[in-house]
């Protein structure tokens, strides 16, 4: 009977390795996982407990196809860039809440085996959320019927280094860039 139990529960152990492998490898094929490095997946989770990282189909299926048809992985919610200029590859992650609505966008600076995650925005519409990646250089205030100093924004920015386009799909976005170890940020027309 012990034999049994034994057997039975080992059987039980294996199924459930087999379903948790299956699940994790299926993340790690989506485009939007496979960049991440398990690290900050882990330092996402930690700081950010009720969000998850993204998926491709975290955004509607038409932006998913226009991002593919012009060359893209469709997967709206990763990229990447030098943010901070050290030579080393950061990220730019669009959380995604438990709700399925709420997001968090994240730029996640790499020190050594360590993540600096700050976030950036926090918004609503998940849908139509993306992130990408800008080259260093210099960007006017465009876009916006509000005054850009009554939303904290800036009229100009100029990026040392390659900035952060965050937004949503149609619609106007703001560049943050990092300046003299501060986030900096523009409205900008995409």
């Amino acid at each position: 009977m012990v034999d049994l139990v034994t057997r039975l529960v080992l059987c039980v152990l294996v199924v459930a390795f087999a379903a948790s492998a299956r699940s994790a490898s299926a993340d790690s094929g989506d485009a939007c996982r496979a960049p991440l490095r398990r690290s900050l997946i882990d330092a996402l989770k930690s700081a950010f407990p009720k969000f998850r990282a993204p998926l491709v189909a975290d955004n509607f299926a038409e932006d998913i196809a226009a991002n593919r048809k012009s060359g893209g992985t469709g997967c709206l919610g990763v990229d990447s860039g030098d943010y901070d200029g050290d030579g080393t590859k950061d990220f730019a992650v669009v959380l995604t809440g438990e709700d399925g609505d709420s997001a968090v966008v994240v730029a996640a600076l790499q020190r050594g085996k360590e993540w600096v995650l700050k976030a950036l925005v926090r918004e609503s519409g998940r849908k139509r959320l993306y992130v990408q990646t800008v080259p260093p250089g210099h960007y006017d205030a465009t876009g916006s019927s509000e005054d850009p100093k009554e939303t904290g924004g800036l009229e100009t920015l100029t990026c040392p280094h390659s900035g952060i386009l965050t937004g949503t799909t149609e619609s106007t976005g703001v560049i943050y860039c990092l300046v003299s170890g501060s986030w900096k940020e523009v409205v900008v027309a995409d």
